[in-house]
């Protein structure tokens, strides 16, 4: 059995499957928080980062670029990797806790724009430039 199989037989579960982006982006948005928990480092969070998008906290495994999108505590709730007992707990803080949910949804909105082209494109600027000038300072000329 595949892992939507089982996670459907679960008693308050319902997996959806894949589905096209727009949808999937709408059950964000629909959500009270995202549950991302990854047991192998991501090189980049980008379903916390959808999430943040959305205005909701995310729950994710305190490992590769997730640890980047995800502040504990302030925009979600990072657990170590492949702790299913602190992802429970977790769930259950912010499933007790609404007014928890919505500060840490309007932190991670505010978060998610950190990562917007107009905010990450001038640093690749000038890193970009400060590489040519190494290059050119080291070269000589």
């Amino acid at each position: 059995r595949c892992f939507l199989e089982e996670a459907a037989s679960l008693p308050g579960v319902v997996a959806l499957g894949p589905m096209p982006h727009r949808y999937a982006i709408e059950a964000l948005r629909r959500s009270l928080f995202t549950v991302v928990p990854s047991i192998l480092p991501e090189t980049f969070g980008l379903v916390a980062l959808e999430t943040a998008a959305a205005g909701k906290p995310a729950i994710a495994s305190d490992i590769g670029g997730l640890s980047d999108v995800v502040l504990d505590g302030e925009t979600g709730i990072l657990c170590p990797g492949g702790d299913h007992r602190a992802l429970g707990a977790a769930m259950e803080r912010l499933l007790a806790d609404p007014e928890s949910r919505e500060r840490m949804g309007g932190a991670a909105h505010a978060r998610a724009a950190e990562f917007s082209p107009g905010a990450v494109l001038p640093q690749f600027e000038r890193a970009y430039e400060a590489a040519i000038a190494t290059r050119r300072a080291r070269a000589g000329g």
